[in-house]
């Protein structure tokens, strides 16, 4: 029973996120996106999609580094 509960919460707590965080954010991107295309053109909106992309792998990846280096000093 214990399980099912935690299961049950578990699926809400995701769902809340999804809606409350993901989606919204989700919907304001595609808005951006797509008046980036209307007002400016293409090219704007690739730079755009490229630049935020490049950002995106370069902070994963810095974060990842620094977390290693954490654990490192942790240990």
């Amino acid at each position: 029973m214990f399980a099912i509960n935690k299961a049950l919460r578990s699926i809400e707590s995701a769902l809340r996120f999804t809606l409350g965080f993901f989606t919204p954010v989700a919907f304001e991107f595609i808005l951006l996106c797509g008046m980036l295309q209307f007002y400016c053109g293409a090219p704007y909106l690739l730079n755009m999609l490229v630049t935020l992309s490049l950002y995106t792998v370069f902070s994963k990846q810095y974060s990842a580094f620094r977390q290693e280096i954490i654990r490192k000093r942790k240990n």
